[in-house]
């Protein structure tokens, strides 16, 4: 996959019949095998690079894990709208 942003566990993953999500560079990028568009989520402000990204067993959630200087923060985004439902971040919290 082009621009497939290598050392990430677990970085391709399907969502949807013909949706495929995978991070690449400081995005987790949304493609659309069918009509060949991408859509991209992008990282927090302070985060370093994204660190691991899982989806649901039910395939409602994505989970994108993410780097910072202090701390790890995990973004859940519901995968029918990518939109960001809740961010977990802990002090003692590394991704």
């Amino acid at each position: 996959i082009f621009g497939l942003t290598g050392g990430v566990r677990s970085a391709v993953h399907f969502v949807d019949e013909g949706v495929h999500v995978f991070p690449a560079g400081a995005s987790t990028v949304v493609y659309r095998s069918d009509t060949r568009e991408m859509d991209f989520i992008p990282m927090t402000a302070e985060a370093l690079g994204i660190s691991t990204l899982c989806v649901s067993p039910n395939r409602r959630f994505i989970a994108v894990a993410e780097k910072t200087a202090e701390r790890g923060i995990v973004n859940i985004y519901d995968s029918s709208t990518f939109r960001r439902r809740k961010m977990l971040n802990h002090p003692e919290l590394e991704s």
